[in-house]
């Protein structure tokens, strides 16, 4: 009976889910940061009012007097909130006007001028 040996020693076996487990978790992070700065670069710049206002005056045709008219009255509020449109009233609202007079396009180039 001596010669039985039943119980036999612990034998070490090798475990890297620990590692794999890392590994994995470092990986999602990686990847989660890289799509996140993808997809912020794809991101449109949004303008404010200020920009587009400051846009569509420097674009602004002065020999379409009433479009003008209208465009002038809306944009140059965002940049000057004192400034007074009420000149612009006569060629508003009106099916045929003629174009600006020199004292009123004097007034709007002035403006754009300091724009």
């Amino acid at each position: 009976m001596e010669n039985l040996r039943d119980i036999k020693g612990l034998i070490e076996i090798p475990d890297y889910s620990l590692f794999l487990f890392v590994g994995v978790v470092l990986f999602s992070i990686l990847f989660l940061y890289y799509a996140y700065k993808f997809l912020k670069s794809r991101k449109k710049r949004v303008l404010s009012k200020e920009e587009i206002a400051r846009r569509e005056l420097k674009n602004l045709d002065l020999n379409d007097s009433k479009s003008s008219a209208y465009k002038f009255s809306k944009y140059a509020r965002y940049l000057d909130s004192k400034i007074d449109t009420s000149f612009l009233q006569k060629y508003k609202y009106k099916k045929n006007v003629s174009s600006f007079e020199k004292a009123d396009r004097k007034k709007i180039e002035k403006f754009l001028e300091n724009v």
